[in-house]
């Protein structure tokens, strides 16, 4: 396994989100994780390792790895009209849609995987998506849980 490989090429797949078809203004996609009232650059997205868990097959004689990271979505209120989280609606979805293509050309299952160009096994937006939407300030923030096997 090769860690730095498979998190740059998570990063480069992420800053797609500001070429087409997304064309999103989100200045800053960067593994440097900041806290958001240290982020005056927003909306920000910060890939940041979390865990990494090993289960070694003998019959096999590897180990297959689970890395879960987290992508840290910021979000500041622009206005009184719009809400951080309908904001960040949109980066969330683009997010999904970057990480989690399907083959356009295949009609229903199986859908695509995403193997990071063959760095990993698999990556996939697996767990539950925490969502601070920033009711009561004008920060919203979210952590999108992303998990990776190897083997």
């Amino acid at each position: 396994m090769k860690r730095e490989a498979i998190y740059q090429a998570l990063l480069t797949q992420l800053q797609g989100l500001t070429a087409p078809p997304y064309s999103l203004a989100i200045p800053v996609i960067s593994r440097d994780w900041v806290a958001w009232d240290n982020c005056p650059n927003q909306p920000a997205i910060f890939l940041a390792p979390e865990e990494e868990t090993a289960a070694y097959d003998s019959a096999k004689i590897f180990i297959r790895w689970t890395i879960r990271a987290a992508l840290w979505v910021y979000v500041q209120k622009a206005d009184d009209q719009t809400l951080g989280v309908q904001v960040l609606t949109v980066i969330l979805d683009a997010i999904e849609s970057v990480l989690m293509a399907r083959a356009g050309s295949v009609q229903g299952p199986p859908p695509f995987v995403n193997t990071l160009g063959g760095l990993v096994n698999q990556l996939a937006i697996n767990g539950p998506t925490v969502i601070s939407p920033g009711y009561l300030g004008s920060q919203t923030v979210a952590r999108v849980p992303i998990e990776i096997i190897t083997a």
